[in-house]
């Protein structure tokens, strides 16, 4: 579990790493802890590197606004999770359009920090998975964290982020369809690919850049697949 936390304090980023390491045993997965104290090295990890699946970040960075911050997190990574850290009662107000998970104010107690991580964890686990059976045993990977599936004979191979890859016996057309089941990001681009519309770098009328892992991948959208890519696209971003 990727987790950033933005505050231009010291001392606050250091208590929040010692509270949230603590609690790490409230995840099955390995907790990374990304610690920022510059509001602009953050910006800059947020539009460059891999998305992070929970935030907690000051709403007062001096010149730069967390609430503009979480924003532009959430255009580009609608799945993230979002906590506000404050001193400043008044700000609460102005963030109900970000619609965080929480709110720990300062001076921070470790009890607030862990009620928000929690809610973090259950919002996280009702997000939508993509299931597989892999030698008989039940697997599943959550679907923002999927880059692109790929069809090579009958295997279908998984990208995703922080080389979260695996694979599994199984037909793109039955992939194809529950993923459309669950969520309107993915789409077919060709007999052999569906791609993530979140790690989408550029796109044109015959090819696609994805993001992977931090690399510009380029992938050919087959013609069968052009003219129902384009109104998919141009769905997804209101074109």
């Amino acid at each position: 579990m990727r987790i950033a936390i933005c505050d231009d304090k010291k001392d606050i980023t250091m208590q929040m790493q010692e509270y949230l390491y603590s609690m790490e045993n409230l995840i099955e997965s390995k907790m990374e802890l990304f610690v920022y104290n510059e509001a602009a090295d953050f910006i800059y990890e947020v539009e460059t590197g891999v998305p992070f699946d929970a935030v907690f970040t000051d709403i007062d960075l001096g010149e730069t606004n967390g609430i503009d911050i979480a924003k532009r997190i959430y255009e580009k990574y609608p799945a993230t999770m979002i906590a506000f850290i404050t001193g400043h009662q008044q700000f609460i107000h102005d963030v109900f359009d970000v619609q965080p998970c929480g709110f720990i104010e300062k001076p921070i107690l470790k009890e607030k920090v862990e009620k928000v991580f929690k809610l973090i964890v259950r919002k996280c686990d009702e997000l939508p998975k993509l299931d597989y059976s892999v030698n008989g045993n039940q697997k599943y990977i959550m679907l923002k964290e999927i880059i692109y599936l790929k069809s090579d004979g009958r295997k279908i191979k998984i990208t995703g982020i922080n080389n979260n890859d695996d694979e599994f016996y199984g037909k793109m057309d039955e992939i194809d369809d529950k993923l459309q089941k669950l969520s309107s990001s993915f789409a077919r681009i060709s007999q052999s690919y569906i791609i993530n519309e979140k790690y989408i770098k550029a796109i044109s009328y015959t090819e696609v850049v994805l993001n992977v892992n931090g690399n510009d991948v380029e992938f050919s959208i087959s013609q069968k697949y052009r003219v129902q890519v384009k109104k998919w696209y141009m769905n997804q971003n209101r074109i």
